[in-house]
């Protein structure tokens, strides 16, 4: 039997249903239908909402205590990992592969196999899916399977080969991508997941939905996927679209959404929408809730009120609002450090062509993985490094504000910056605080780390000294000296107590 075999019910030729909850691996279809203006639901907002309210209370505690603390990066519901763990998950990933899912999802799989793909079989290729999956080894191999099927479909053979490259896009998905309604931030949340923005009116009708969906199954699988930290504790999505994105979103295809949520190789712990207080986002609001199944309904929060108040919102669950890319009040969508970004990621995939050398099964393979010269530079840092970049852009993020805070508990202790107590502190920084001082390169649009110990006692001691420079700056305020007896009266004279009149020489 194969996916053609399938109508819309979820049925095969035979009349046999499939639901992947039946333990099974097999997949439910729903009905292909569309959300369009002609048949929306009879939605009444303020009565769903108090029917989420309550199904959210009436959960276990624990479980929703745990998913809402993920959802404001308290904590995570991700595996603590060790080898003997991963050993074992990668051969019941395998096994559920071989014994529990049926031939017809393993279409692209059996042609990669056949194509003697060593990227599908990777160790960090199937540790992604284990990640999102929180390490069920069931759930994991089929969403591996999906992906395979979806990306096989979209992208052609090649994507069974190797990782998506910015090129693998055709002129209009370029464009869209470059547009900039699609962004990824350049900074995680205080808790490290990389946070990627939908804006504005995300193309409205100048785009078709198979452009935004390629360009968004480019940014998943090739960008968020590839970083670890957002494959343990999940990504962040941000919504700030108008009304010209909802309309044009309306038409999609349920079942096509539901494809694409069900392949991406990412998990996502925190769901933000942001929309002005108006009764038709209200509306939207219930509807897009009402799509939502699980846990994804859990995890999503649509804040309603003006760009400022939402704002706030966000902040509260560590969202850096700051580096969001669009204007105030306008909501303009901001350009720049996403072409920078763009830049990097086409730098990024010119190092790896140039490695593969058009080789990739004996590139994907294990035993080239020692040989392999990672990239020189870091695209987006973790929230443990001490960034240094120009006009004080990194000066409140997590890694620089915890950095500070051990220098100034440093400085109370000793009062001169001697080269043995720097030397002493740089030992300190590297090895028991394990704080990577990263440097901006003002012309890649990258980081570089600082690994020789006379670069790192410089900054260090850059950093004391700015410390201290603040210290004398709160301590002695300058203070600016204005009265009105220094004006001149109506028949011209300075009065005594004139505080500006010259001085005798």
């Amino acid at each position: 039997m194969t996916r053609n075999d399938y109508d819309g019910r979820g049925r095969d030729e035979n009349g046999t249903d499939h639901d992947d909850n039946n333990g099974n691996g097999n997949i439910h279809i729903k009905s292909d239908r569309r959300i369009s203006p002609d048949n929306y639901p009879n939605l009444n907002p303020q009565e769903l909402e108090k029917k989420w309210a309550k199904e959210l209370f009436e959960k276990p505690h624990n479980e929703r205590q745990i998913l809402l603390d993920e959802l404001h990066g308290v904590s995570f519901r991700c595996v603590e990992e060790t080898p003997e763990l991963n050993s074992w998950a990668l051969h019941k990933f395998q096994d559920a592969i071989d014994k529990y899912i049926p031939e017809y999802e393993k279409v692209a799989y059996n042609r990669a196999i056949a194509m003697n793909s060593t990227y599908v079989q990777s160790i960090d290729f199937r540790l992604k899916f284990l990640r999102c999956e929180l390490f069920d080894h069931r759930k994991a191999a089929l969403r591996y399977l999906r992906n395979l099927d979806y990306l096989h479909d979209k992208f052609g053979d090649h994507a069974l080969m190797r990782k998506l490259y910015m090129s693998d896009l055709n002129k209009e998905e370029v464009k869209f991508l470059k547009a900039g309604y699609i962004q990824i931030l350049p900074f995680r949340d205080r808790s490290g997941r990389r946070v990627i923005a939908n804006l504005g009116s995300y193309g409205g009708f100048d785009y078709s939905f198979e452009v935004k969906e390629k360009v968004a199954a480019y940014i998943s699988c090739a960008i968020l996927s590839e970083d670890v930290t957002s494959q343990r504790k999940g990504a962040v999505s941000l919504g700030l679209l108008t009304a010209d994105a909802m309309d044009s979103l309306l038409g999609v295809k349920y079942n096509g959404f539901q494809r694409y949520v069900q392949a991406m190789p990412i998990r996502y712990s925190g769901c933000h929408s942001c929309f002005p207080d108006e009764y038709r986002y209200r509306f939207m609001k219930a509807l897009m809730l009402t799509l939502l199944e699980g846990e994804m309904r859990y995890i999503t929060r649509v804040h309603i009120g003006t760009q400022i108040e939402c704002d706030y919102m966000l902040r509260s669950f560590g969202i850096p609002t700051d580096f969001i890319p669009r204007s105030f009040p306008t909501g303009t969508i901001k350009e720049g450090q996403h072409k920078k970004f763009l830049k990097v990621r086409m730098a990024m995939d010119d190092h790896h062509k140039a490695q593969a050398k058009n080789d990739y099964r004996s590139y994907y393979s294990p035993s080239n993985s020692t040989s392999i010269k990672p990239f020189p530079g870091v695209e987006c840092p973790e929230v443990n490094c001490y960034l240094v970049r120009r006009n004080g852009v990194v000066y409140r993020i997590p890694g620089n504000i915890e950095f500070r805070s051990f220098l100034e508990q440093k400085e109370s202790e000793k009062k001169k910056l001697q080269d043995r107590y720097i030397y002493s502190i740089a030992e300190e920084v590297t090895a028991s605080m394990n704080i990577r001082i990263l440097v901006f390169d003002e012309k890649n649009f990258w980081y570089t780390e600082v690994t020789k110990q006379e670069n790192l006692r410089k900054h260090i001691m850059r950093a004391m000294r700015d410390i201290r420079k603040r210290k004398n700056i709160q301590r002695n305020p300058l203070t600016l000296k204005s009265s009105t007896d220094g004006f001149k009266g109506l028949d011209g004279k300075r009065s005594k107590n004139d505080c500006c009149a010259p001085v005798p020489v």
